[in-house]
């Protein structure tokens, strides 16, 4: 049995260099913990690991786990994005983005890690652009390959903000703040 809480998220605002009108609000950042036994076939298993979960839910064959994050922008109704890193796949681990429908596909995500701690040096804080592969009733996914310098940077950053357009037109762009707080211990702990 999982427990839920709901938590304001603490980034009200995130400074984005250029075109890039990051938007402001207050983010809703929802998430569940609950007990870390071994997952039985169809069970699923959720734990807190600080801001993030671990999923992870029983195949067949063995558990399989992923680290994740859902944040619901509360001043733009169905504007929401999810975060979700899945590791032991053939690629090593992979990063993949999830956001609503109706997004600009050719502009994929930007991914920024901590870009107003880098002393105005934007482009220091800008990891790169990560392209959608594929949109779905549940919204569209964006995903890449970590490789171990990016991996770093989510390991050692506080705040990473993930940049979408919302339109065709691409002049509308929301950026989204989500926290890293335990994001190293929860990375770890989807494969032990």
């Amino acid at each position: 049995m999982t427990h839920c809480n709901n938590i304001a998220a603490a980034r009200a605002h995130a400074r984005l260099p250029g075109r890039i009108a990051a938007t402001a609000g207050a983010f809703l950042l929802a998430f569940c913990g609950g007990a870390s036994a071994q997952p039985t076939p169809g069970e699923v298993v959720t734990e807190a690991h600080g801001d993030w979960l671990t999923r992870c839910f029983a195949t067949e064959v063995t558990p399989r786990c992923a680290l994740t994050q859902y944040v619901v922008a509360e001043d733009r109704p169905g504007t929401e994005l999810r975060v979700v890193v899945w590791r032991g796949i053939p690629e090593g681990q992979a990063l993949q983005v999830i956001t609503p429908l109706g997004v600009a596909l050719r502009q994929g995500v930007s991914l920024w890690v901590d870009p107003d701690a880098v002393g105005g040096s934007a482009e220091a804080a800008r990891v790169g652009t990560i392209e959608y592969q594929t949109c779905g009733a549940d919204g569209c996914v964006a995903q890449v390959v970590l490789d171990a310098a990016t991996l770093a940077l989510l390991r050692t950053g506080s705040t990473a903000v993930f940049v979408f357009y919302l339109n065709a037109a691409e002049d509308e762009a929301i950026g989204i703040p989500i926290s890293l707080t335990g994001f190293g211990e929860g990375f770890d702990a989807i494969l032990e």
